[in-house]
């Protein structure tokens, strides 16, 4: 939930400033939603509730929602259509923000939950190698110079 973070970032900040420690100037969270797509658009989550038994209704909502996610990721269309999706809408969330805010001059993190930290994961994944070196596995940290762990050399 964003509140909760944008909650605890104020938190932080005030505490940095009580510290005497350096406060960045301003700290904006943007939600971007990645299930939509798939629970409203493509009617999943209409489908789920329909064949849904009304049996222990919070048990069987938590496994419509949260382990149907998990089933939708596992297939690769799908991953591959929300990774699309997901980045096109950062791509124009990213755009839109530089276009009021001109002057940005900072640095932008990624933040995910559950499920979406792993998407948000692979998406890197597959970013970093166009970009730089990407991340390092085991076996190329095994097979390096350095003699480091991956933990190490990452």
């Amino acid at each position: 939930e964003v509140a909760k973070v944008r909650s605890h970032a104020v938190q932080r900040m005030l505490q940095r400033q009580e510290e005497g420690l350096p406060v960045p100037g301003r700290v904006e969270f943007l939600p971007l939603e990645w299930f939509e797509s798939i629970a409203i658009d493509d009617g999943i989550a209409t489908r789920l509730r329909d064949v849904t038994l009304p049996s222990v209704q919070s048990l069987r909502d938590f496994a419509n929602y949260a382990i149907a996610d998990i089933m939708v990721y596992q297939d690769e269309e799908w991953r591959h259509r929300i990774h699309s999706e997901l980045l096109e809408k950062m791509n124009r969330l990213y755009r839109l923000f530089r276009q009021r805010t001109p002057n940005f001059s900072g640095e932008v993190g990624v933040l995910g939950h559950s499920l979406g930290s792993v998407i948000m994961f692979d998406i890197i994944q597959k970013m970093l190698p166009a970009t730089c070196k990407g991340l390092m596995t085991w076996e190329s940290s095994r097979s390096s110079d350095t003699g480091a762990s991956p933990a190490q050399a990452v």
